[in-house]
């Protein structure tokens, strides 16, 4: 047992189709989302590119412990009543609430620990499921490297992808990570006090909010700067061809997740063209 498990509980095996609740979901993202698109300005691309079977959506977290792409893009869809249904993986920090009696609000809402027994669980029910490999590190990657997908190296998404036999869903996004600013990671302090094996935990960063002030460590709370937020879903890539044992295989593993995030990458490239921090895009090309 880690260090983890010790003292937050191992994420336990469950079937989110138990637990779902389409109708509360549906009531709390047509209730909150048009604030929070009017407040960000969002805007969605690409949305007829979403597979109408069980896919495995990936994105790259960004704006703190606040989760603003979370929470827009988790709304969006399931604001849409569309089908297949979609559950989301959280840090296992916090799908640890899903535990304690009176906090299994999440599970109702479609969020679980990053689990993949889970996510297989939830594909054979007929979900989609929708992660961020990155975790941590992406959410408080420094702000001058807000526009790069990396996942840290992180190839379990596609491991899963390939096991479950459904394709990935590239979701771009740009802005989210403007809300605020990293002016550090602190992945060096994490590491020293243990953070990694302790919460499962790989930063410990100094940052800039609004309302927050300049702050070591992770900021509870900030104002959101009023970044405009734009989304992308990119063509999927289907892994038909594939089977389980393929999984297995660190060189198509590898080529898998290569292909992926140089499509993402590209999608977010486009959407940083003649954007301004903060103010959003100034000018959109006619031929996109």
């Amino acid at each position: 047992m880690t260090l983890y498990e010790k003292f937050f509980g191992k994420p336990k095996d469950i079937n989110p189709a138990h637990y779902f609740d389409p109708q509360l979901v549906e009531r709390v993202s047509k209730a909150a989302l048009p604030w929070f698109e009017k407040y960000f300005r969002v805007e969605y691309e690409g949305l007829e590119n979403l597979p109408t079977r069980p896919f495995l959506s990936v994105g790259v977290h960004s704006g703190g412990l606040m989760l603003w792409d979370s929470l827009l893009w988790g709304g969006k869809y399931h604001s849409m009543c569309r089908s297949p249904r979609l559950i989301s993986l959280a840090h296992n920090l916090l799908a640890s609430f899903n535990n304690i009696e009176g906090f299994r609000l999440f599970r109702r809402l479609g969020i679980h620990a990053a689990n993949n027994r889970i996510a297989k669980t939830a594909f054979k029910e007929g979900f989609a499921v929708h992660v961020y490999p990155g975790g941590d590190r992406d959410v408080f990657r420094n702000f001058i490297d807000r526009h790069k997908v990396t996942f840290w190296g992180r190839k379990g998404y596609v491991r899963l992808a390939i096991e479950a036999g459904v394709p990935l869903v590239p979701i771009a996004t740009v802005g989210g990570h403007e809300t605020f600013v990293v002016l550090w990671d602190g992945r060096a302090i994490a590491k020293r006090l243990g953070l990694p094996e302790l919460m499962q935990w790989h930063v410990f960063p100094l940052t800039w909010g609004l309302g927050a002030g300049l702050r070591f460590g992770v900021p509870a709370f900030y104002i959101p700067l009023p970044a405009q937020i734009s989304f992308s879903v990119a063509e999927p890539i289907y892994l038909d061809g594939l089977g389980p044992d393929d999984a297995k295989n660190p060189q198509i593993v590898a080529e898998v997740d290569r292909v992926f995030r140089e499509k993402m990458q590209h999608e977010v490239n486009r959407l940083t063209r003649f954007r301004i921090p903060v103010v959003g895009r100034i000018y959109k090309p006619k031929d996109e």
